[in-house]
């Protein structure tokens, strides 16, 4: 009898310290693996492709113009960003001609005015990053939406434009 007593704290301490194990040792491997591809995820978005001297042109006559307008009437985020408006109203692809005349209606529009030359250079560079851009457009109000769509022809320029994945590097976001 003294002999079964002995056995049963010896089995509860074996249990414990397997249980134990187990939840340490399946932690640990789980831990691992999160890290292991949080690694490779980084990696394959560390590595950009290389881009032109020209695309990098674009990039920075890009964030000239940024500089040179007042806040939130062209701005660049990261690439990839999740932004207040998405998912998007509707989305369309506009040329580097159309995507000129967009920024040039924002200078415009801009209470800053600059000597046409500076405009006229730096745009023609800014669209250059690309042969077509992809525009996710986000109206103001669902009213807008609304209306829009019992039109022929439904308002382009106006809410919120949304240029994703410019190059791998930026978002471009252009508010009318």
């Amino acid at each position: 009898m003294y002999y079964v007593c002995k056995i049963k704290p010896l089995m509860k301490i074996l249990l414990y310290t397997f249980c134990f194990g187990m939840m340490l040792f399946s932690c640990v491997t789980s831990n691992e693996k999160s890290y292991q591809n949080k690694l490779a995820t980084n990696n394959e978005a560390e590595t950009l492709t290389e881009i032109s001297e020209v695309q990098q042109g674009a990039l920075d006559a890009l964030t000239t113009i940024q500089i040179m307008l007042k806040a939130n009437q062209l701005y660049a985020t990261f690439a990839n960003q999740q932004h207040k408006c998405l998912p998007a109203d509707t989305s369309f692809v506009i040329s580097q001609a159309e995507f000129l005349v967009a920024i040039k209606k924002i200078l415009a529009s801009s209470d800053k005015k600059f000597p046409i030359e500076q405009q006229d250079s730096l745009t023609a560079k800014a669209v250059l990053a690309q042969k077509e851009y992809l525009v996710k457009h986000c109206y103001d109000s669902s009213l807008e939406l609304l209306n829009d769509s019992f039109k022929h022809k439904p308002k382009k320029y106006g809410g919120k434009w949304i240029l994703p994945n410019i190059l791998n590097r930026r978002d471009i976001i252009l508010e009318w």
